[in-house]
């Protein structure tokens, strides 16, 4: 059984997790200038693919990112690459003093609502572990009010359609995104992640850390049908649609979460039935 110092520590990954801690190098706003000015001179295709390099790989701020959506001609292309540099920067508490570009005013408030939604939850969260770090720490806590008729899930509180495997360790997780982010490109991450997975399982929260080292929505809907088999908590797959912005790849999960989860589960956990999350 784990103990409360062991739910500390996981609360505390999940912190870190949707805005992953990757090393960066620092740009003076000259080079930065000269580097968008070189951009624009490519094809709207090597444009889309070279910016979202240089997002990964340079430590950028809200006004950086300002800069760069003035270049997209469109307000789908500027929600794409903003959805996906919200994981490579930092600090969003300036976002509503940008409005980046978009001719829409409806979608520059569906973004930033995504950004303060995300403040919210990690908001929740922070308070969740303080309550915790506050509380009495007793080893014998779980033994003495387990409930013996509990389900063990590997998802925190998840009740839903079971699918095969459970998620694969945390440790085994990272090893795998180690490895995708050192593929230069996106058709190489594919071929690497399918051979990775086989016989494997993920979780939602896994699978949209994996989703978000894609640039391209055709390239992440490969991602997210060759992952259906390794899905643990199927009914979160929805949850997945926040990395896309097509109308048409929301429109095929949500034919997939509407009609085909059944093909997929091995169990069904009812909202009614206890649960105890396990840990890796």
């Amino acid at each position: 059984m784990r103990s409360f110092k062991l739910l500390v520590f996981f609360l505390c990954m999940q912190l870190s997790y949707a805005q992953d801690d990757i090393e960066c190098t620092h740009v003076s706003q000259a080079d930065f200038e000269e580097a968008l000015r070189s951009l624009t001179e490519l094809t709207e295709d090597e444009f889309r693919h070279e910016i979202k390099l240089y997002t990964e790989k340079y430590c950028l701020d809200n006004e950086h990112i300002h800069m760069i959506t003035k270049l997209f001609k469109a307000d789908d292309e500027r929600m794409e690459y903003l959805l996906f540099a919200f994981h490579y920067v930092e600090d969003w508490s300036q976002a509503n003093t940008f409005d980046y570009h978009f001719e829409d005013e409806l979608n520059k408030e569906s973004f930033l609502n995504y950004v303060h939604s995300f403040h919210s939850e990690m908001a929740d969260m922070h308070e969740s572990v303080q309550m915790i770090n506050s509380a009495p720490i007793d080893e014998d806590w779980e033994r003495e009010n387990l409930n013996e008729a509990a389900k063990v899930v590997y998802v925190k509180d998840y009740r839903g359609k079971i699918g095969a495997n459970i998620p694969m360790a945390t440790a085994d997780y990272q090893i795998l995104r180690t490895k995708l982010q050192k593929q230069g490109y996106d058709h190489e991450k594919i071929v690497l992640y399918k051979k990775m997975i086989q016989g494997k399982g993920l979780s939602v929260d896994q699978l949209n850390g994996i989703l978000s080292l894609f640039s391209f929505e055709n390239d992440k809907m490969k991602i997210f049908n060759s992952s259906l088999s390794s899905i643990y908590d199927l009914d979160n797959l929805v949850n997945t649609k926040q990395h896309f912005v097509n109308f048409f790849n929301k429109t095929e999960i949500d034919k997939v979460t509407n009609n085909k989860l059944n093909d997929y589960a091995v169990e069904v956990i009812s909202k009614e039935m206890d649960v105890v999350y396990q840990q890796d």
